[in-house]
């Protein structure tokens, strides 16, 4: 452990009220783990988002990372996934693993260890991938949510107007009923170049009647022949013209850059079954990206919802994604897929270097600015590193902890943390001694959970540290 005696502890830290909690790990069902030395008493401090929430120290399971570049987050998220996950794993259930990798320029991919851990590879979206992937089981309303996003992508982030969101559901409710197996961005294009008035007047006698029928039972006459007239009356030239338009929309992406990513039919679903899903996002601009990632909250919601295990995960990672929050689609879908996944057997490790560029996206009062600014207020613990003494003191008001505590903060070494768990005084803890000695390194393939597991009960290895960050 690096020499702590510098350091100097706030007089209010809650050692004595916080420890007592675990003292060991028999004491726990819950997977908890030993994350790092408190500086005063030596005594070793253990991460255990679940049983916080069971007690009453935290309102949630979704945890925060914050330092600066080189404090180690990613050498802490790593070894939280891994260890945590372990426990969970020899527990009965499945380790499951999903971070983002958003690497900038040439950085080294940090993620990848992860993915060679759990027999992985990461998902490199490169490989042209299908949104509309019929294995994902995702309902009508979702499906066309993408498809309008995916328009409003390719019309210069203009909605569709009434008529082309009426075709663009005319050709998506037709290839999900007459062409499911075959299901991509592709066919849905194609079957807008081939629309026809006829398309529309097939939809509202058929489907839509059905649907009328499912929520309200044999319909009388009269609203037949309300639903019929419509039908005939349909404006041909305009709903025509509106599915050439989305139409070119759609060719316009299928011919670009975002075909290369998004436009293809190499099955999403297979790729986020495996144990460890790494989605690298090398090469996309934070608009892509963020059209990746509401895409990609949509599918996990669903499976939420659904109980679907195959896309739910046990860890989740979100490093640094501050630019993406000035999306409004991206906003909205992170916001409520951070609401949601609260009630679930699931931790969310949100990671930033710097907590102000949550309070600064979008524009003063805009929905962006609102949903960022109440995520951050929504994380139920904390892992605060280094920070300068202006950025410090801003957590004051922004996480609730002291100007004591604040300026501690100051002092902290690359390792070193204020762990703040819901409204209790923080304790400083060392993790170099406990992520060093028991797990050095993720880089070696083949690795089992029952490896893992084997590192957890204090099995050491020969494995060089991974350079982090």
């Amino acid at each position: 452990m690096q020499d702590s005696l510098s350091f100097i502890a706030p007089a209010e830290s809650a050692v004595g009220a916080f420890l007592p909690f675990i003292t060991s790990y028999e004491q726990t069902l819950d997977g908890a783990i030993p994350i790092g030395v408190e500086f005063r008493t030596n005594q070793i401090v253990w991460f255990d988002p679940v049983g916080w929430m069971r007690k009453g120290y935290a309102f949630n399971k979704i945890v925060g990372i914050l330092g600066k570049i080189g404090h180690r987050k990613t050498t802490l998220a790593k070894y939280i996934a891994v260890m945590y996950g372990s426990g969970l794993a020899n527990d009965g259930g499945l380790m499951r693993i999903y971070a983002d990798q958003v690497r900038r320029n040439d950085q080294f991919p940090e993620y990848d260890s992860l993915a060679r851990f759990n027999d992985s590879t990461p998902v490199a979206t490169t490989e042209r991938i299908n949104i509309f992937d019929p294995a994902f089981s995702l309902t009508m309303s979702d499906h066309l949510t993408t498809a309008y996003d995916v328009f409003a992508r390719s019309n210069d982030e203009a909605q569709a107007d009434a008529a082309t969101a009426h075709v663009i559901q005319v050709a998506l409710a037709k290839m999900m009923n007459e062409h499911k197996s075959a299901m991509s961005m592709e066919v849905l294009a194609l079957l807008l170049s081939r629309y026809t008035v006829e398309d529309s007047r097939t939809y509202r006698k058929v489907v839509l009647e059905g649907t009328l029928d499912k929520r309200l039972g044999s319909l009388p006459d009269s609203v037949r022949n309300v639903i019929a007239n419509e039908a005939d009356n349909l404006d041909k030239e305009s709903l025509e013209s509106a599915a050439s338009l989305a139409y070119q929309r759609y060719m316009r992406l299928l011919e670009g850059d975002f075909s290369e990513r998004f436009g293809g039919t190499v099955s999403m679903a297979d790729r986020m079954q495996q144990q460890a899903v790494i989605m690298d996002m090398a090469g996309l601009n934070d608009q892509t990206l963020a059209f990746m990632q509401s895409f990609i909250w949509r599918v996990k919601k669903r499976a939420f919802l659904t109980q679907d295990r195959r896309f739910t995960y046990q860890i989740e990672i979100h490093d640094e994604n501050y630019k993406m929050w000035n999306y409004l689609d991206y906003a909205r879908e992170m916001s409520d897929y951070m609401k949601q996944i609260r009630g679930y057997d699931s931790i969310v490790l949100f990671m930033t270097h710097r907590l102000q560029d949550y309070a600064t996206v979008g524009t003063v009062n805009s929905r962006q600015r609102v949903l960022a600014t109440n995520m951050v207020q929504d994380i139920g613990s904390w892992f605060l590193g280094y920070q300068s003494l202006q950025s410090a003191l801003a957590l004051c008001d922004t996480i609730g902890i002291t100007e004591a505590e604040a300026r501690s903060l100051t002092s902290l070494r690359p390792g070193q943390w204020m762990l703040k768990v819901g409204s209790r005084p923080g304790v400083f803890i060392d993790t170099n001694y406990i992520i060093g000695d028991t797990m050095m390194d993720l880089t070696a393939s083949n690795m089992t959970n029952d490896r893992a597991y084997a590192i957890q009960q204090g099995l050491a290895f020969d494995e060089d540290e991974e350079e982090d960050e």
